[in-house]
């Protein structure tokens, strides 16, 4: 099956590859309960080589909470980003809330999270000490 993949135009690979995704990944992902979905796809994103930009930007993909955009300039980063709990299986909320808030010590975009203890997903940093969010418990 390799060659007949190799041998295909690269529409058609991406087109392949989509079915296969569908077909056998996607059951696989909705299965999930959502924190370790938020898990797998942050990890995902963070991993994933970003097509090159245009001159004069930047590219990120992160998972966002969606909220109003605060209020700081550049970079505008408009939405608090989905923090990788830090360590995987250490104190999280359990209901797998995103019940701690914070900024990256390093980019200071806003972070929340399901645990104190967060990656920045924009920046990498590893040192986000978030705390619980108002109203969350």
């Amino acid at each position: 099956m390799s060659d007949d993949l190799e041998a295909l135009p690269l529409g058609e690979l991406r087109d392949a590859v989509a079915r296969i995704t569908v077909e056998r990944l996607l059951p696989e992902l909705l299965a999930l309960p959502d924190d370790r979905l938020r898990d797998v796809l942050g990890e995902a994103l963070a991993r994933r080589l970003p097509y090159e930009p245009a001159p004069g930007t930047e590219s990120r993909l992160f998972l966002a909470v969606r909220g109003p955009a605060p209020g700081r300039k550049a970079p505008a980063w408009r939405h608090p980003a989905v923090a990788a709990a830090l360590p995987r299986l250490g104190a999280r909320d359990g209901r797998g809330r995103l019940a701690y808030e914070g900024r990256c010590a390093a980019c200071g975009t806003p972070l929340r999270a399901d645990t104190a203890l967060a990656a920045c997903p924009v920046c990498g940093a590893t040192d986000a000490d978030l705390t619980v969010r108002p109203g969350s418990r």
